[in-house]
């Protein structure tokens, strides 16, 4: 039981990454530091990054 809550978690903090990723490309500016939102362009990578981001936090709820 303890190990599913862990993979829950980790599953979780991806999601929020990849919608952040998603988020930062769409508005153009650099939300977290780690990549550049110049190198990953809205359409198609970051709405896909979006759709991955929002489909893993409602998928580990």
């Amino acid at each position: 039981m303890r190990k599913y809550v862990v993979w829950a978690c980790i599953v979780f903090l991806g999601s929020l990454g990849f919608l952040v990723v998603g988020t930062s490309s769409y508005l153009g500016r650099n939300l977290i530091s780690v990549f550049p939102s110049q190198q990953i362009s809205f359409f198609p990578q970051g709405i896909v990054m979006s759709f991955y981001g929002i489909v893993l936090i409602f998928s580990t709820c």
